[in-house]
């Protein structure tokens, strides 16, 4: 811990926008809790609810991720299930909010995802709702405690501001990392 600086990680952080930031395991519960956190920090300063809808949204799918399909698993006390481990960041800039988390993944349940993320690539809205549909009309992925739909719902929230980075770890998993930025509304309603 001797080489550890808070204070160059607060103004780091500060720098780049970070207003919550949480790394280690997640279960269902402290997800809950953790959401409540973001909802009522965003309702501090005047936003627009929509914005903070989308942020609260995108975070619940990102932190559900990372309990569902982290390849760390952590035991939740009383019974409750396993949750997951990993990192969520909400950043805000002048035009946009960023929701991001990182997990480890098998590199089974990789493959599909990052399928998934090119199939959305650059597409318009009205191809991501194409493809929404299309999703809702097939069984869940194998593996899947949903529908399979978590992907396709940030990415229509974002209006396409979805990206990722994988690191290879070893040959069964890796680190995913998924960014989703949020575009502010302007005066106009335009962002």
């Amino acid at each position: 811990m001797d080489g550890m600086n808070l204070f160059d990680q607060y103004t780091s952080m500060g720098r780049e926008g970070v207003i919550f930031v949480f790394r280690g395991s997640m279960s269902q519960a402290l997800l809950v809790k953790l959401g409540g956190m973001i909802r009522e920090d965003l309702f501090i300063a005047p936003k627009k609810l929509s914005e903070i809808r989308g942020v609260f949204s995108v975070f619940v799918e990102l932190a559900q991720n990372i309990t569902r399909y982290s390849a760390e698993k952590i035991s939740e006390p009383e019974g409750g299930g396993a949750g997951g481990s990993g990192i969520v960041v909400v950043s805000e800039s002048e035009d946009r909010y960023t929701v991001a988390s990182g997990n480890k993944i098998d590199n089974s349940r990789l493959a599909l995802m990052v399928e998934r993320l090119k199939a959305m690539s650059g597409l318009p809205t009205d191809g991501l709702r194409k493809l929404y549909r299309e999703q809702l009309k097939q069984a869940p992925p194998d593996g899947s405690v949903g529908a399979g739909l978590g992907l396709y719902d940030m990415a229509k929230t974002s209006g396409g501001g979805l990206t990722y980075r994988v690191h290879p770890i070893d040959e069964e998993t890796s680190f995913i990392e998924l960014f989703v930025d949020i575009k502010k509304e302007t005066e106009h309603g335009q962002a």
